[in-house]
């Protein structure tokens, strides 16, 4: 498998070979890189942003992320519970939408302040 490392600005190319006693890297130049194949391998995470729906005709979602990294494959349950998810405006940044996502001890929370659409509706009309 092949992966690109991120947690630096270099990028290295790192080739993961999957062997009886573990696994193998090469392409990483420093040992973050060897950390990053290994929770790739192992347990790959993944920061979510979304948007959840608002009871505002004008204001219809908010955007939201998880305060912290959750397993790749929870992604696909998180985003259903989500699409369930209905918010009233006003709503402020860092506002906690939903706590405790899936039992995984990370929040969803708001990532900007939104008005209900009687305070919206001049800055909409802007664009």
């Amino acid at each position: 498998m092949k992966i690109i490392c991120t947690n630096c600005p270099s990028g290295c190319q790192i080739e993961v070979t999957n062997t009886v006693g573990g696994i193998i890297t090469t392409g990483n130049k420093c040992p973050k890189g060897l950390e990053f194949a290994e929770s790739e391998w192992f347990n790959p995470v993944r920061l979510l942003t979304t948007t959840v729906k608002t009871e505002d005709d004008q204001v219809r979602r908010v955007p939201v992320r998880t305060t912290d990294a959750i397993p790749k494959d929870k992604i696909m349950d998180a985003m259903g519970l989500l699409d369930t998810v209905v918010v009233t405006l006003p709503i402020a940044v860092g506002t906690v939408i939903v706590h405790n996502l899936l039992n995984l001890g990370v929040d969803v929370i708001a990532t900007m302040t939104m008005q209900p659409s009687s305070c919206a509706q001049g800055h909409k009309n802007r664009s």
